[in-house]
Parts: C-alpha cells; sequence; structure tokens
C-alpha cells in the first residue's frame, strides 16, 4: 500500500493560478501541497502577459521566483510535489483522495484545481509553427 500524505487543501496545477491560491492559503496557515507535472500551456513562450509585476517577462522565472519566495517564508505549511496527478476521488468523509505518478496518495479537505487551459489549435497550414513565437 503506497503510503499516504494529508494536508489541509491539494492543488493541483502550480501555474500562475496554483501558486497564487497557495500564497493565500500559506499566508492563513493551511497545509498545501502543490502538484506541479511539468507541463505548462506557455511552455514555447518567452514572455507572460497581462499579469501585474511580471507582463512581457519569462513564465519559467515566475515559477521559480514565486516557489522561492513561498519556500522562504511558508516552509512549515506549503509542500512542492513534482509530479503529475493522475487520479482524484472524493470520499464520502468529504476529504479528495489524489494519487500522484508515483503511486503516492495525498488526503486532503479541501481541492483547487488550477490546471489551466489546453489550446486547440485550428488545422491551418503553418499556424501551430508560428503559435507563441514572436509575441
Amino acid at each position: 500500500m503506497p503510503s499516504e500524505s494529508n494536508v489541509d487543501v491539494l492543488i493541483v496545477g502550480a501555474g500562475p493560478a496554483g501558486l497564487s491560491a497557495a500564497l493565500v492559503l500559506s499566508r492563513a496557515r493551511y497545509k498545501t501541497a502543490i502538484f506541479d507535472s511539468g507541463v505548462y500551456r506557455n511552455a514555447r513562450a518567452s514572455h507572460m502577459h497581462m499579469f501585474p509585476t511580471w507582463d512581457h517577462k519569462d513564465p519559467a522565472e515566475y515559477r521559480a521566483a514565486a516557489r522561492a519566495e513561498l519556500s522562504a517564508r511558508y516552509s512549515e505549511v506549503v509542500q512542492f510535489v513534482n509530479d503529475a496527478v493522475t487520479k482524484v476521488t472524493h470520499k464520502v468523509d468529504g476529504t479528495f483522495h489524489a494519487i500522484d505518478s508515483s503511486g503516492k496518495v495525498w488526503s486532503g479537505k479541501k481541492l483547487i484545481l488550477a490546471t489551466g487551459v489546453k489550446d486547440i489549435l485550428p488545422k491551418v497550414p503553418g499556424y501551430d509553427s508560428c503559435w507563441m513565437n514572436g509575441m
């Protein structure tokens, strides 16, 4: 049986939405686990847009800075899991159980899905090669 970790909130997604949620919850002293699959919608982009203080800057640098801030100030309540969540179930007792891709089971009182979106590009010749280039 895989080991189980209990937290107050499971956050699936470690982009701007998940990291922002983790900051608010950590400041309120909730124990969180943030799951980072390493797959990002803007992986091909060299900079972000429309995000206060980070407009036209590298999204990887944003994630690194946010993680560093969370780790420095809230290490006793925030935990980063560099793994994808493969399954989530809502139990009868109201808790959520998440299984990560290594098989570890996580339990949380609440669940935040901050996975973002997946772009479905039109099947226009050359469109995909232009997506996120020169933006």
